[in-house]
């Protein structure tokens, strides 16, 4: 399931995806269809999985968890 916000067509501001369970899967913000700000992906524990920041569309900075919330990963 997907809620999100979308201008003139493309996808424009918050997006927020969940697992059928109904916990957020993952949260990101749009800029028309380029990811533009903070990114977020979850565990289905409930955890956060990836913490990440976009500016259009680019990766800027990047940290991944473990399922129990330790850092693996940092780029």
């Amino acid at each position: 399931m997907e809620h999100a916000t979308y201008s003139k067509g493309r996808r424009h501001g918050p997006t927020t995806w969940f697992f059928s369970s109904g916990k957020k899967e993952r949260m990101a913000t749009f800029w028309y269809d380029q990811l533009h700000g903070p990114y977020e992906e979850y565990w289905p524990n409930g955890r956060l999985a990836v913490q990440a920041n976009y500016i259009y569309g680019l990766l800027t900075d990047r940290i991944e968890y473990d399922e129990y919330g330790k850092i693996v990963d940092v780029y």
